[in-house]
């Protein structure tokens, strides 16, 4: 009877220092804290772990706003989109009052040609002869014809029509459903009516990615934020290029959750409550109900705002955060709830200390166990 204080000593010895070494998916609730304490290694401190709070969850809850840069944002075209360039096309009607005239009939008493303006910037028409209208306005042509045919044709009345800019035109690329290249109207052209004349996305705004190429510039949007942002509807400009690329967004969930797994973001808002049912919640045996843990990048300023204190000059863009949600309060499940997920966020849920204890107890009496076990096979 001696020998069992020595065997509990030994146990207890031998978990202490046991338990460190066991096989697990990644750190405790302990380990994660200590990352963050004054004396975790200069390494750790560059993790900014945050407790969510009601506060915290108000000003860091949504997603930051996605904004197209300056750089592609112009005022309202003017009226220089009537301008005419090489390659564009013409159409040109002439009325005349006569019924026998250069180009009038006695059933029709007007004329209708379709020109396209050469590389020389001219184009030619018959008793006018080639005529320079590149870098005028459609008016400024108007008149040169209608001078043209002064003393040749019947008091006549010339129309002039721009019906195709082959210089101002943009293309819409990727998953739309009728991709190709669409003019740019006189009165321009915004963004979403780019896509628009597109035939739309192939998949749902909130997984699909725009990217607008202009003059060696480039910029990557999501749709729902040019659709929820007045300000990131731009002007397009001739020669842009908008890539439009399926691009749906995923979490993943890891540790003591039932179903390890990579998940897709199914609708355009989804809260870190509904990415654990997604995960099909806690694992009841082993997970540690204080040790939810939620990673990503967030910008440094973004978490000033907040609060939360950082160095004064950040290294790096972006900040790995590690946000903690304690579910052992009934408040956290609000707090989940209004909580929204962004793309390649990261839910890790922490053992429970005694789900660690339970693995290590298992681990050393399983060799006991199967002795006695054989032993009475042998018997």
């Amino acid at each position: 009877m001696k020998s069992l204080p020595a065997l509990q000593a030994l146990c207890i010895v031998l978990s202490v220092a046991g338990c460190a070494s066991l096989p697990g998916t990644g750190p405790s609730t302990v380990d994660v804290a200590l990352t963050n304490s004054d004396n975790a290694d200069a390494l750790a401190r560059e993790f900014a772990v945050v407790k969510l709070t009601p506060a915290l969850a108000d000003q860091l809850g949504e997603p930051a706003p996605q904004i197209i840069p300056q750089a592609f944002r112009s005022n309202a075209p003017s009226r220089s989109g009537r301008i005419i360039g090489v390659g564009d096309q013409l159409s040109i009607a002439v009325w005349e009052s006569s019924p026998d005239g250069l180009f009038s009939t006695s059933e029709q008493k007007s004329t209708a040609l379709q020109t396209t303006v050469g590389t020389d910037g001219t184009i030619f028409f018959p008793y006018v002869g080639q005529i320079q209208v590149e870098g005028r306005s459609v008016e400024d042509a108007r008149r040169a014809i209608a001078d043209g045919l002064q003393g040749k044709a019947v008091e006549p009345q010339v129309q002039v029509e721009l019906t195709g800019k082959i210089g101002r035109e943009l293309s819409v690329e990727g998953d739309v459903n009728h991709s190709g290249r669409f003019d740019v109207p006189e009165n321009g052209m915004r963004l979403l009516d780019a896509v628009a004349l597109a035939g739309g996305p192939a998949q749902p705004a909130y997984d699909t990615e725009l990217t607008l190429l202009r003059a060696g510039r480039t910029a990557d949007i999501r749709l729902e934020s040019v659709v929820e942002r007045a300000s990131n509807n731009v002007w397009m400009h001739p020669g842009d290029v908008v890539q439009v690329t399926s691009r749906p967004r995923s979490f993943m969930a890891f540790g003591a959750v039932r179903q390890q797994s990579l998940n897709q973001l199914k609708t355009q808002h989804v809260t870190l409550a509904q990415g654990l049912a997604q995960a099909g919640g806690l694992n009841d045996s082993l997970a540690d109900a204080g040790g939810v843990f939620l990673f990503r990048y967030e910008s440094p300023e973004r978490l000033r705002a907040a609060g939360v204190s950082l160095p004064q000059s950040w290294p790096k863009a972006g900040v790995p955060t590690i946000y903690q949600v304690d579910f052992r309060s009934p408040q956290a499940f609000f707090l989940a709830g209004n909580f929204a997920m962004q793309d390649q966020d990261m839910i890790y849920v922490a053992n429970a200390p005694a789900a660690e204890l339970r693995k290590f107890m298992q681990i050393i009496l399983s060799p006991f166990v199967s002795t006695v076990s054989d032993v009475n096979d042998l018997n």
